[in-house]
């Protein structure tokens, strides 16, 4: 299974929830757990992610070069 791949604008996106999220109530109880979770992946993410486009060119790429490394299904079983 391929690991999930949050883009630049997702990512910013859910930055920007999770801090309505803990500001919209100052007493809210996940407030820690928030800013853990922000600090430690979200913020970093936000910045370094690819951009959507970025990501769809190398999916294209990618989908590109094993379409012209894989051979066609008649060849591999002898079909015709």
């Amino acid at each position: 299974m391929a690991p999930v791949v949050f883009t630049r604008e997702e990512a910013n996106a859910i930055v920007a929830y999770l801090e309505f999220k803990r500001d919209l109530d100052p007493d809210v109880i996940d407030r820690t757990a928030i800013d853990t979770a922000l600090k430690s992946f979200w913020l970093e993410r936000a910045r370094t992610a690819p951009q959507s486009r970025s990501l769809e060119e190398h999916i294209a790429e990618q989908e590109e070069y094993l379409a012209a490394i894989s051979p066609d299904i008649e060849e591999d079983t002898g079909e015709q």
